[in-house]
């Protein structure tokens, strides 16, 4: 359980302060295969904000099949 704390520690920090601190990510990304893609804010949290949903829908369900474990 300290792993998936320390991994939502790790991803909020970081989710965070992409939030509160700043003002604008702006650039293109450019595949191996030549097709570029345009880049900001959102796409900079989604990676981090798709994980952090992942696990917290994931803890109801580690801890039920905890609690299970011990009846």
């Amino acid at each position: 359980m300290f792993a998936l704390s320390l991994a939502q520690r790790v991803l909020s920090r970081r989710v965070r302060a992409v939030r509160r601190q700043v003002r604008s990510i702006e650039g293109r990304v450019v595949y191996a295969d030549g097709t570029m893609e345009d880049i900001g804010r959102a796409w900079a949290l989604a990676a981090d904000e798709r994980a952090l949903l992942l696990l917290a829908c994931a803890m109801p369900g580690l801890s039920i099949a905890a609690l299970l474990t011990r009846v």
